[in-house]
């Protein structure tokens, strides 16, 4: 019998991939288990997204503008990838959201440096996803990061 699947530990949580197509070019919708971050990429060498997976979301999050240290705390965390299906319904329903932003959201021929305007609008947009209560990934991520207190982080250096 095959044991339990991996759970993420990280603040973030585990990440969804949805392939789209807009304007006849395939892109990845990533979603973030914890704040919904979307993330859209150009589904290219997918086979090779594992092992690239903590870069490109590392360098989504630093477009937020966050906090270095919560970052690269992050994307350390996020170098360990195991490949699984989904049963999260939420997940899955956003990104399918998400999906359907990107396809109504970019412009005729569009190029990939669109892609951050995209995820920064799509991140402003609130999430129910079964919650109750909207989220806002734009600004849900950036306090999920804070609250996280890695035991390497120190907070007051003059304590």
């Amino acid at each position: 019998t095959p044991g339990p699947e991996p759970t993420s530990d990280t603040v973030l949580g585990d990440w969804l991939a949805r392939g789209i197509v807009v304007g006849r070019r395939p892109l990845l919708v990533l979603v973030s288990e914890r704040g919904f971050l979307p993330a859209v990429i150009p589904a290219r060498g997918v086979k090779d997204l594992p092992a690239q997976l903590a870069d490109l979301l590392g360098d989504r999050l630093r477009r937020l503008g966050l906090d270095a240290a919560d970052v690269d705390a992050e994307v350390d965390g996020m170098r360990q990838v195991h490949v699984t299906g989904t049963h999260d319904r939420r997940l899955l329903g956003l990104a399918v959201e998400y999906g359907h932003m990107a396809q109504a959201g970019l412009p005729a021929g569009w190029t990939d440096q669109d892609l951050p305007n995209l995820e920064a609008r799509l991140a402003n947009t609130p999430c129910l996803a079964g919650s109750g209560q909207a989220v806002f990934p734009r600004h849900a991520v950036p306090a999920l990061l804070r609250s996280s207190q890695p035991p390497h982080r120190i907070d007051n250096p003059t304590a």
